[in-house]
C-alpha cells in the first residue's frame, strides 16, 4: 500500500506539471513542448504508442531484465475527461488530455526528470501486485489505472 501511494504522488507530481504549463500563455518551458488541441484529436495513438511500445523503440537503454519496467502510464478519469500521464526511465514525462491538447518532455526540468525516473523505479516494486496485460481499458469516472511497459496493469 505504501508504495501504491508514493507512485500516485510521484505520477500526481508530474501532472501538476504539466497542468502548471499548461496554464501558463507562453504554452513552453524549457525542454518541453506543449501539443494544442487539434480538429483530429490524437489522444488514443499517442497512449497506444506508449502502451505497445517497448524500450528499443523509445531509445531507452536495455536492462539485465526483460521484465523490468521502462514506462508508467497512469489514466484517471475525471468529469469525463480522461488525463493520461506517462513517464520514462530516462526522465522524460508527457501529459495527454482525452479532450486534446499535452505536453511532452520534462526531462530538462531536474524535478520532473526525477519523478518520472522514480515513477520507473516504483513500477518495479511494486511488480508483484499487478498483472500482464493485453488490454488497456480507459478508466471510469473516479478511476485510476496504472499501466508499466513491459504491459502490466494495476487500478484503484
Amino acid at each position: 500500500m505504501k508504495l501504491t501511494v508514493t507512485i500516485v504522488i510521484i505520477v500526481l507530481a508530474i501532472a501538476v506539471w504539466a497542468i502548471k504549463y499548461r496554464s501558463r500563455e507562453s504554452g513552453a518551458a524549457a525542454g518541453t513542448s506543449k501539443v494544442p488541441p487539434t480538429t483530429k484529436n490524437p489522444y488514443l495513438d499517442l497512449r497506444s504508442q506508449i502502451l505497445q511500445g517497448s524500450r528499443s523503440r523509445f531509445g531507452l537503454a536495455p536492462t539485465s531484465k526483460p521484465t523490468e519496467p521502462w514506462g508508467v502510464l497512469m489514466d484517471l478519469n475525471h468529469a469525463g475527461t480522461t488525463l493520461t500521464v506517462v513517464a520514462a526511465s530516462d526522465g522524460s514525462a508527457s501529459l495527454y488530455f482525452s479532450n486534446g491538447g499535452g505536453y511532452f518532455g520534462g526531462i530538462a526540468e531536474e524535478p520532473i526528470r526525477r519523478a518520472a525516473q522514480r515513477a520507473v523505479e516504483v513500477a518495479g516494486e511494486t511488480q508483484p501486485l499487478t498483472h500482464a496485460t493485453t488490454t488497456f481499458p480507459l478508466p471510469q469516472q473516479g478511476e485510476v489505472i496504472f499501466f508499466s511497459s513491459p504491459t502490466r496493469a494495476f487500478t484503484r
